[in-house]
């Protein structure tokens, strides 16, 4: 990362972690987005249960 161990040990775990990031998103690292809003989960959650029960052969 370009960084000397002491300069890692004298960076505070956030400014570490930021180091790290930037280092990653520099060398095409992919953001992995946020967490999906609490509808999409919900309709997620509602979608998969429908798909379980069509697959075990239940009406609903």
């Amino acid at each position: 990362m370009g960084m000397t161990p002491a300069e890692v040990g004298a960076c505070s775990l956030w400014a570490f972690g930021r180091a790290c990031k930037g280092f990653a998103k520099f060398h095409g690292a992919e953001d992995k987005g946020g967490a999906p809003s609490d509808e999409a989960f919900h309709r997620a959650v509602a979608a998969a249960r429908q798909a379980d029960l069509q697959g075990r052969g239940s009406a609903g």
